[in-house]
């Protein structure tokens, strides 16, 4: 007769000092920012328009003062991706989760903004991407001191569920919601992002005159984004 009882034994014991030792399989790394960069690549959106957006993420992250900021601000690191949005059914993660904690970090990330595919065309659905957002957050192996989504486009939605109950939503959730308009003498998508996309502690919305512009003033954003709501 084949003696098997102790050999399994000892592979259970075996098993359980692993997962004790190793702890669980889905710890999550502590940042001081979970940050979701949503852009706008609606029909509005031209293919220039759409490289200086990016292009002004990816500059920003290879500035030595947003570097410089992360370091002192965030000693333990930030956390970042980016999230390309259209229509109500098209949402796409462009870069996933990054951790960011000093100046190779941000170089990789402004690698993977600049390699990331070019997507763009349909409507505008700001409360698509917020509710696209929100779920993004989930399982990405962080846990911020704050989460904050980014959102940046030239207009008012025309599809989707509607802005203000998606942003309470996000804000329910301890997520605050930033804008930056890219306005060009457009005042109603000035005034719906004031008072329909933003909301949560610190909330703010900066003005680009243009997508030319988006550069410096969404390296002003996130200077801000990453100090705390404190900066002004």
């Amino acid at each position: 007769m084949t003696r098997t009882g102790p050999r399994i034994g000892y592979t259970l014991l075996a098993l359980i000092v692993g997962l004790i030792v190793s702890g669980p399989a889905t710890a999550q790394r502590n940042v001081d920012l979970e940050l979701i960069m949503a852009v706008d690549v609606s029909g509005s959106v031209d293919s220039e328009e759409y490289a200086l957006q990016m292009g002004g993420i990816a500059d920003a992250f290879r500035d030595p003062s947003i570097q410089s900021a992360i370091e002192v601000a965030s000693p333990r690191g930030i956390a970042v991706s980016v999230v390309l949005w259209s229509s109500s059914e098209w949402q796409f993660v462009a870069v996933d989760w990054g951790h960011i904690l000093d100046a190779n970090d941000a170089h990789a990330f402004a690698n993977a903004v600049d390699a990331a595919p070019r997507e763009y065309g349909g409507n505008t659905a700001i409360g698509s991407a917020i509710d696209f957002s929100i779920r993004h957050f989930a399982g990405n192996g962080f846990e911020g001191a704050r989460r904050v989504i980014d959102v940046s486009g030239d207009g008012i939605s025309n599809d989707g569920p509607d802005t203000a109950p998606a942003r309470d939503r996000a804000v329910a959730r301890g997520i605050t919601i930033n804008g930056l308009v890219i306005v060009e003498n457009n005042l109603p998508a000035r005034r719906f992002y004031r008072e329909r996309v933003i909301g949560g502690p610190g909330a703010f919305v900066m003005d680009a005159c243009g997508f030319a512009d988006f550069g410096r003033v969404f390296k002003r954003k996130l200077l801000r984004e990453i100090s705390g709501p404190g900066l002004s």
